[in-house]
């Protein structure tokens, strides 16, 4: 590992965070290893000054929605399958996380190192994995070591990656910024998906189980205090909201024939029906500062925001 770097990316948000960049770049720094960092947040001062490199990346726009995977809710009733539940319910930022993967490998190679470890701020440091993956590549023709996962819009953790800087096909880290955003967009928004079939289309990549990489210590999903979902059973909408915060919720659902003035207990969640698919035109939606609108007259609406979601009685 004499010429290798680790390089984290990260997305600082609140104290827990911090705390879990600390403990990595620590962890590192024990072993006597270099460490660089790219970040699209803000990053305190000492968390870099051992580093290599040190680059923030202000490119940090966000996505909607995350169309290429699905989420669940489920109780012994019934299962609700949403884009819009856990991860979903939260902005999609597949664009700067592969940026910060882009600029590690980029810079890694500036530097002249044959071997970089891209890790994400909350993963752990698995050093055995590291030293296996070099040998890997050193020893075979493999350019890359992925972790797959069972999931088809997210076939690779981007926690961990593993590079052979000498190997690697670096045409398609060059490409201009709205010819990523056109890929990400097809691939829907899956920045796992990206970076596999599109970043490293042309490389040679022993696979490894997911499970072998441990997992991320901190969730931004769990986080975002409410959840919700509009669903279609048999031409009735039924509205399914989901307070994740700690204090009481309070919020209004109006459309032109009903209005709702709610509150709802922390950590808890609610389904109740609103209307006939058919005689509403409309639905309002407040909580906090936030407003969410939808057009029931307007078919797009109903199938991105109603019939994408499934609804399923046990």
């Amino acid at each position: 590992m004499k010429n290798s770097i680790v390089v984290i990316g990260a997305h600082l948000t609140n104290y827990k965070s911090n705390l879990l960049l600390t403990n990595l770049i620590n962890s590192i720094l024990e072993l006597k290893m270099e460490y660089g960092l790219v970040s699209n947040s803000l990053i305190p001062e000492n968390h870099y000054k051992d580093a290599k490199f040190f680059m923030y990346d202000s490119e940090n726009e966000k996505f909607l929605n995350t169309p290429s995977s699905n989420f669940w809710f489920q109780n012994k009733n019934f299962i609700i399958e949403s884009p819009f539940l856990f991860y979903g319910s939260i902005s999609n930022y597949s664009y700067g996380a592969t940026n910060l993967f882009i600029n590690s490998v980029l810079l890694s190679k500036k530097y002249e190192y044959d071997f970089v470890h891209w890790l994400e701020y909350d993963s752990d440091l698995l050093i055995d994995e590291i030293k296996d993956n070099e040998k890997i590549m050193n020893e075979n023709d493999y350019s890359v070591v992925v972790y797959n996962t069972e999931s088809e819009g997210h076939p690779i953790s981007g926690r961990f990656i593993s590079v052979n800087l000498n190997k690697i096909n670096l045409e398609n880290f060059y490409k201009n910024k709205q010819e990523r955003k056109d890929v990400l967009n097809k691939y829907g928004n899956s920045g796992e998906k990206f970076i596999k079939n599109y970043l490293l289309k042309y490389e040679k990549i022993f696979e490894k189980n997911v499970n072998v990489c441990g997992q991320n210590n901190f969730n931004q999903a769990n986080n975002n205090p409410v959840e919700f979902v509009f669903l279609n059973d048999k031409g009735n909408i039924l509205f399914f909201i989901k307070n994740n915060s700690n204090n009481v919720l309070e919020y209004k659902l109006k459309g032109n024939d009903f209005s709702y003035d709610k509150k709802l207990n922390p950590n808890s969640w609610t389904i109740f029906p609103i209307g006939d698919l058919l005689k509403i035109t409309y639905v309002l939606l407040e909580y906090y500062d936030k407003y969410f609108f939808m057009d029931t007259t307007n078919s797009d609406d109903v199938e991105k925001y109603i019939n994408v979601n499934k609804f399923t009685k046990k």
